[in-house]
């Protein structure tokens, strides 16, 4: 049976890669992120379900990207939080615009998806996966905002395990 599957960050990179898979193997993927015209490229190649809206954004999820989902499926079986984008700037040259850039991009994009597809995810024991690259383990050079994000990813990871776990995985 398909599963429901949704990718965030799904217009470009590890999101688009996903994308591929999954539909490949027969899942219903729906596939968000800020820019419509690589989400929109992504689902004329895949079949994909393509929805604009910042990942970030709790008040999106709400109003219009899960509804969207839901509306169509009933549910979501797998959560693909690949959202996100690198920093290149060490502490002291990072501007705070480019802090809040990492944080959102890269973490509060992973915490307000989950938190907005959760109830779905446990009433169907769903699965969620992080996209939190090597960055979440070592430091990597003149990425301060982007490898603190990927740190806190693993965090945030850890978190929902131990709270929803082992149904939700």
């Amino acid at each position: 049976m398909a599963r429901v599957v949704v990718i965030t960050g799904g217009g470009t990179g590890i999101g688009a890669a996903c994308a591929r898979l999954m539909r490949a193997a027969g899942d219903r993927v729906f596939i968000t992120g800020r820019r419509e015209a690589p989400l929109q490229a992504v689902a004329d190649e895949t079949g994909a379900t393509a929805l604009v809206g910042d990942a970030a954004d709790g008040e999106v999820w709400r109003q219009r990207l899960l509804p969207a989902i839901l509306d169509q499926t009933g549910g979501i079986d797998v959560l693909i939080c690949s959202a996100g984008g690198m920093g290149n700037s060490p502490a002291a040259e990072t501007s705070d615009r480019q802090w809040r850039e990492a944080l959102d991009g890269n973490l509060t994009s992973a915490f307000a998806s989950v938190r907005a597809c959760l109830p779905s995810l446990i009433a169907r024991r769903g699965n969620v996966l992080f996209v939190a690259s090597i960055a979440s383990l070592a430091a990597g050079p003149q990425a301060c905002g982007y490898v603190t994000a990927k740190h806190a990813l693993i965090g945030l990871m850890r978190s929902v395990a131990r709270d929803y776990g082992p149904g939700t995985r």
